[in-house]
This record gives structure tokens, sequence and C-alpha cells, in this order.
């Protein structure tokens, strides 16, 4: 079953990808691997709108969780070495014992990319959502994550990326939804 939603993804994303300003990134290990897609509405450069989705699956757990992302992307005005995105992301899916993860995060992704590495770059992302905007099983859901890679052009990149999804839930302390280092690749549509 998830590969058949790992390649509906894939279809979905390369088909309207072609059509529209957007992203498709594919991190995986022998275990999991997550999968993101977006699109960018808006001409200005310093700000758009992103709506995005992703879906995560980490065998160790049992994770399946799917996001819808709808945020604000762009580069400060003082450089243009530096794209950010602000915004929520909603978590909804189940990992070991049926235990529900659900909710919606807050926060938002940087990558610094500066000239004279010469397409090297880093990044990070954080996103917390907090018991308030916490549904189902879940108290608290908390992402956290650094990249790296190199950029062979502006459509086209590599990365190793780590990352911890770790869930708050009503039955147990904490349960780690996905956490360990992958190997990736994306790639940019239109502008």
């Amino acid at each position: 079953m998830r590969l058949k939603g790992f390649v509906a993804c894939i279809v979905v994303l390369s088909a309207v990808g072609v059509a529209q300003a957007g992203f498709f990134d594919l991190a995986l290990d022998n275990n999991a691997f997550d999968l993101r897609g977006g699109f960018h509405f808006g001409k200005d450069e310093t700000a758009q709108f992103l709506l995005g989705g992703r879906y995560l699956y980490a065998d160790d757990e049992n994770t399946s969780v799917g996001s819808v992302i709808a945020a604000w992307a762009g580069k400060p005005a003082a450089s243009d070495e530096v794209d950010f995105t602000l915004g929520f992301q909603g978590y909804f899916g189940s990992t070991s014992d049926d235990v529900s993860v659900e909710g919606i995060g807050i926060g938002g992704e940087a990558n610094w990319a500066p000239d004279n590495w010469k397409g090297a770059f880093v990044g990070g992302r954080a996103y917390y959502t907090p018991s308030v905007f916490a549904m189902g099983d879940t108290d608290s859901i908390l992402e956290w994550g650094v990249r790296a890679g190199y950029r062979f052009n502006p459509k086209m990149q590599i990365f190793l990326d780590y990352a911890a999804v770790t869930a708050d839930v009503e039955a147990a302390d904490s349960v780690d939804l996905d956490k360990g280092l992958k190997l990736g690749f994306g790639v940019r549509f239109g502008k």
C-alpha cells in the first residue's frame, strides 16, 4: 500500500509541477522516506504563498503521517543567499499501536547558500505543535532537522538530511515518529 501511495505522489507532483512554480524533495534511508512537494503562488520573490504536502513513512515505528503545508516563502531584502519559509504544517496519520498523530505545527525552514560556496548549502527547520493545536492521541509534536547539500543548478540538488520527529502522546511519554540521517534529492519547477 505504501508503494502505491509513494508512486501516486510522485506522478501527481510531477504532472502538476510542470505547470506551476514548485518543488519536489525525496529523502530516504533503509527504513524510511520523506516525500515533500509544493507550489509557490505570487510573482514577488521576497514573499510568496506556499501550499504543499508531505508524506512520511518510517518502518521502525510503523509511522505513516501526511502533512499539509501552508506558509510564506521568500528571501530577506538584505540577502539573496538565504531563503526561508514561515507558516503552518498540519499533521495527520498514525504510528505503532494505532496511536493517532494529529495537529497543526507552527515553524519554518531556512537555507543558506553563499555565492562563494559554489552551489553548496546548509539549512535547518523546526516545527512545534503545542497541545492547544494537537488532536486525537497527540499532546504535542516537535520536528527539527538540519540539511547540507549541493545545488548542481538552481533546479536540481542533492542533500544529506538529519531529522527527528517526536510526538508526546496520551498513552506514552513520547514516540519517535522518525529519526535519522537520510540521503535525498530535490527538483524545482517553473521560475
